[in-house]
């Protein structure tokens, strides 16, 4: 999600410049500053063109969440429940006698 917010950061750069710099002109011009004829709206020689406001680009997170969640990596993992022991009690021992035996093999392998 960073990494698409980072591109389109890096793709929109030229447009939010744009958009800062047209608010920045446009903030002084009402506070009454001066601004300068690089800075004027008809100062690229086009007059006679009436001049688009800019708009500010805005991400849109909710797509990039959505195209994030159709990627197959990124799909959603269900989790079982609960495994329920499978314990059979075929075993004929009771647990002292499954301790015992395993007393004895320990006990013979290490004899070995």
């Amino acid at each position: 999600m960073l990494d698409s917010k980072a591109q389109w950061e890096q793709d929109k750069a030229e447009d939010i410049e744009i958009y800062e710099k047209y608010v920045d002109r446009e903030r002084r011009r009402e506070a009454g500053e001066p601004i300068s004829e690089d800075e004027d709206d008809d100062a690229d020689g086009e007059e006679d063109r009436v001049k688009e406001v800019p708009v500010k680009p805005v991400f849109d997170e909710a797509g990039e969440l959505a195209k994030f969640d159709e990627k197959e990596e990124n799909a959603i993992v269900e989790i079982p429940a609960e495994i329920i022991n499978d314990i059979d009690d075929d075993w004929p021992m009771t647990p002292d006698d499954e301790q015992d035996y395993i007393d004895r093999v320990l006990d013979s392998r290490a004899a070995v």
